[in-house]
């Protein structure tokens, strides 16, 4: 049966398993489909307010589009929380003249910076603009450009390094157009440079534009040009550009372009207070295209809601498999216990059949009565004892069934056992019993199954104890005990005293059918002993003892 049981458990637990792990992978499905469809919305509802205050922001222009300028490179530079330091370029904005096309601004391309450039004398003024990747490429040669690369991946030892700066620029619109820059030498503690130290000059004077004015950068701060951008081509990408134009004419959209990849677009209008007096068209167009990733924005809350959803599932396939591992194993334990009464009976009954048969084929010889008659008185005797054992199987099936009710009363627990120890007043083998009490013995009882029990205890006592020993019962109050020497019983035996046909001797040489203790175990508990094994009966190696009615 242990065999059986181990069997049975790892079946038990692999269905578990696999039934809480599709629950759990089904449940945590839906809770992550849930929270990226959140995210989404999330997603619009933020970049929707950013948007918003772009538009408020570029409101304090009063008419001037120079203000426009301005307010449009700070908001691009922080509104929308550019941040360079990670080359984090996936934003673009652009405002452009429905009607004729021009285009105003445009991030596609571009990085923004802010130079610091010389008013008068030591005065200063901070540009905010776009420096175009194309057209700094293009302003550069071929030699130039190999040798600004030179400079800017040279690796010293002294920890110093080299720096792309602009020394000279004009003002476009909202661009910044590079005249003359220059290769310095930084130093790696403090962030010093001298710009008049510079390593190498690179003239860019042919973008200038005749009439506009060039400006020069102040001492205080060096504008450096991103090597990045310059070298490796790291810049605003045009993403409204690769976005189709039934797409780009929608007010808002969140496109998948990816798994987790999605370009939120908004399409919206500026009206005449952006726009100069000298400016016929009285309303331009502002597009934004952000490109975000869903999965990076809520991965931290999936991963825990999964771990959260895997614990609960996984306390819950412990106590599923805890509880229904209790009633498998009582099955099985109970199934186990049918064969081992089916077997026990068998046995039990297979004996005095053949004692039977045998003297019942002797009948048909031709003997004297005399034989005859012990021949029959055998086989009565054999027939009594199979009738003694069915009996005793159906008071045991009767006193376990659920339709099993006492018929209470009052009498004295005394009196009784003096009534059956009158029929073990003679014992063999120089066996006695000796009684005392104690108290008021009266009890409230079913006194028909209380007396079987008190028979089947101080049988079983008589039985088992050797030759010229005493057996002991005490009672005191309603608590009775029963005492005999036997032999020592070991843990399994102990667990199994309890149950029908179990006896130590497998030989069988006590006579009996083992149905006794069964028997009084299911009395006891019928009066409320729920656990007569463990708190009213108890095994020790000098006998057994019983206690009940607590």
């Amino acid at each position: 049966m242990e065999e059986r049981l181990k069997r049975q458990r790892r079946r038990l637990l692999l269905r578990v398993i696999l039934i809480i792990t599709a629950v759990w992978l089904s449940v945590s499905a839906v809770f992550c489909a849930v929270r990226l469809n959140n995210e989404k919305a999330n997603i619009k509802n933020r970049e929707n307010s950013k948007l918003a205050y772009a538009k408020q922001l570029m409101s304090v222009g009063n008419g001037s589009f120079k203000a426009v300028d301005r307010v449009f490179i700070e908001y691009f530079d922080l509104v929308f929380e550019k941040d360079k330091s990670n080359d984090d370029y996936d934003l673009q904005v652009m405002i452009f003249n429905p009607r004729t096309g021009a285009v105003i601004a445009d991030t596609a391309k571009t990085v923004g910076v802010c130079f610091q450039m010389r008013v008068s004398g030591e005065a200063t003024y901070d540009a905010s603009g776009l420096l175009d990747y194309d057209a700094l490429r293009n302003a550069l040669s071929e030699g130039q450009l190999e040798d600004i690369a030179k400079w800017l991946n040279t690796k010293r030892d002294d920890g110093n390094y080299y720096e792309l700066v602009c020394t000279k620029f004009r003002l476009e619109e909202l661009c910044i157009i590079p005249l003359e820059l220059k290769i310095v030498l930084v130093n790696g503690k403090d962030e010093r440079f001298t710009l008049d130290d510079s390593v190498a000059v690179y003239d860019l004077s042919r973008n200038a534009v005749e009439g506009m004015r060039i400006e020069e950068s102040g001492s205080l701060r060096r504008n450096t040009v991103p090597a990045g951008f310059l070298l490796d081509g790291v810049y605003n990408p045009d993403l409204i550009g690769s976005l189709t134009n039934e797409q780009r004419r929608q007010s808002t959209a969140l496109i998948q372009t990816g798994t987790w990849e999605y370009i939120f677009f908004a399409n919206d209008f500026l009206n005449s207070a952006f726009v100069s007096t000298e400016v016929e068209d009285l309303t331009w167009v502002l597009q934004y295209a952000r490109k975000v990733n869903i999965l990076d924005n809520c991965k931290a809350d999936l991963a825990i809601g999964v771990a959260v959803f895997f614990g609960f599932f996984l306390t819950i396939a412990l106590l599923l498999c805890l509880m229904i591992w209790r009633t498998v194993k009582a099955q099985i334990v109970q199934e186990q216990r049918r064969v081992d009464l089916t077997n026990a009976l068998a046995h039990d009954i297979k004996t005095p059949l053949f004692v039977i048969s045998g003297y019942a084929y002797s009948l048909k010889e031709d003997i004297d009565d005399g034989t005859r008659d012990g021949y029959l008185d055998k086989i009565i005797a054999q027939t009594d004892g199979i009738n003694a054992l069915v009996h005793k199987m159906l008071e045991l099936s009767k006193l376990d069934s659920d339709t099993m009710t006492l018929n209470r009363e009052r009498f004295d627990l005394r009196e009784l056992i003096s009534e059956i120890l009158e029929d073990f007043s003679l014992l063999p083998d120089g066996k006695t019993v000796s009684f005392a009490h104690s108290g008021n013995n009266t009890v409230n009882a079913d006194r028909a199954l209380i007396k079987t029990a008190l028979q089947n205890v101080i049988d079983n006592a008589v039985k088992y104890s050797p030759p010229h020993s005493e057996i002991k019962i005490d009672l005191s109050g309603s608590r009775f005990s029963v005492r005999n020497p036997s032999e020592s019983l070991g843990k399994p035996e102990l667990k199994q005293l309890w149950q029908p046909h179990f006896r130590k001797d497998k030989s069988r040489s006590k006579t009996g059918n083992g149905l006794g203790l069964a028997i009084v175990k299911s009395v006891m508990e019928l009066h409320g002993a729920r656990r007569v094994c463990v708190l009213y009966c108890f095994i020790k190696n000098n006998g057994v003892g019983c206690y009940s009615l607590k």
